[in-house]
């Protein structure tokens, strides 16, 4: 059992040898390069900034509040995807007939106010 033990511990020492020559061979083939200038997306960052914000301010929410903070958001996003959906639906009917007006899908009327 010695013999096996010691005949293992070599093996792993043999490997781990090989692995530092092998990490020295690849420091070697690397070469320094000139830096480039980093191409910043000032749309994209200024987005993520005023999401970071937005999920900042979220986390200032006392604790009282949060469940009718959440209930807000929820019924809000309920909203904005039902007016989604039901656009969707006006596009698909006014392509499957296309006599109706377009005027009217573009546009809707507004009520005249009482004075």
């Amino acid at each position: 059992e010695e013999e096996e033990d010691e005949d293992e511990e070599e093996d792993e020492e043999e490997e781990e040898e090989e692995d530092e020559d092998e990490e020295e061979e690849e420091d070697e083939e690397e070469e320094v390069k000139e830096g480039k200038k980093e191409k910043v997306d000032k749309e994209a960052a200024k987005k993520q900034q005023e999401s970071e914000e937005y999920r900042l301010r979220e986390m200032m929410v006392p604790r009282k509040h949060k469940g009718l903070y959440r209930s807000m958001m929820k019924n809000r996003k309920k909203r904005v995807n039902e007016a989604k959906h039901l656009e969707r639906k006006r596009k698909q009917w006014d392509e499957k007939n296309p006599t109706a007006p377009a005027q009217s899908a573009a546009s809707p009327k507004k009520k005249a106010k009482k004075t």
